[in-house]
């Protein structure tokens, strides 16, 4: 049962939270556990605590209590549910960041990596490294997260792999990086509305979303390759885009937060513009 404790004061939640821990588990040496966002936080919940736990009230002790990160809360208890240990999950932000250094300094002077190259070295620009390694972890994690949603960044992925010809390539990586901001701002909406985030939101019905493609659609996609690719892709692009700028339209009209109309009626400039330069890569 999840019972709900809210306050006008941060003060009085902690009155409750002490009322709790009040309590003892069963067995005594097991630990309590309090999720904080940072150690500040972790220090004045200890001493307020300790003014009601203890042997006597107010004795000023307060221990066997862990206060863990909400991420490494989450981390632990799916290393629980999986049998992966959250230090040695191969998938955890700071092991892909390190992991995504070994890549870089391997494959600088490869081509495809002359952008890259050009933004890490130079005078002062090693300090780069690090920084640039773990924004591109954050991207790949948002990817994942959206993924199930956004057919364009499934798509540009596939683009640079099944297709030779530079417009699409140009025209795919453009659409991937003026989406990006825009998945990030509407996510970090949701967030704060208290909303799931769409990739989040499991066995959710699409059929009802113009433009979107079906699984047979996709797989036909991943498995073309050349000219044949272009087509399809071009075609399922205009497709998606156009339902977008509908959506949008349906945004500028009916929507009440001022923020999200004003994106919407850049969405729609875009995409309309998108819209018109793969008709006419279609028409060659």
């Amino acid at each position: 049962m999840l019972t709900l404790h809210r306050a006008e004061r941060s003060t009085d939640l902690v009155v409750a939270l002490a009322q709790i821990l009040t309590v003892p588990p069963p067995d005594p040496f097991t630990a309590e556990v309090i999720a904080v966002p940072a150690k500040g936080i972790e220090r004045w919940l200890a001493q307020r605590l300790s003014t009601v736990l203890g042997a006597e009230e107010s004795d000023g002790v307060a221990a066997n209590i862990s206060f863990p990160s909400p991420t490494r809360l989450v981390d632990e208890a799916i290393g629980a549910a999986s049998g992966v240990d959250a230090d040695d999950d191969p998938w955890a932000g700071q092991r892909q960041v390190w992991a995504l250094l070994d890549v870089i300094d391997a494959n600088l002077d490869e081509p495809w990596c002359g952008v890259l190259k050009a933004h890490l070295t130079g005078e002062h620009r090693i300090t780069r490294r690090y920084a640039t390694a773990s924004h591109l972890t954050d991207l790949g994690r948002m990817y994942a997260a959206q993924r199930p949603q956004m057919l364009v960044d499934w798509a540009a992925g596939r683009a640079e792999s099944r297709s030779d010809n530079p417009d699409v390539l140009g025209l795919a990586s453009a659409i991937r990086d003026a989406q990006d901001p825009e998945i990030q701002t509407m996510s970090g909406w949701l967030e704060e509305w208290g909303e799931p985030v769409p990739g989040e939101m499991d066995g959710m019905d699409r059929g009802g979303m113009p433009g979107m493609m079906s699984e047979q659609e996709m797989a036909d996609l991943e498995a073309a390759s050349g000219t044949s690719f272009d087509k399809m892709f071009l075609e399922s692009m205009i497709a998606h885009h156009t339902g977008a700028v509908q959506m949008a339209q349906a945004q500028q009209a009916d929507g009440q937060y001022a923020d999200a109309v004003d994106l919407a009626e850049q969405i729609e400039q875009s995409q309309t513009a998108e819209i018109e330069t793969m008709e006419g890569l279609l028409q060659g």
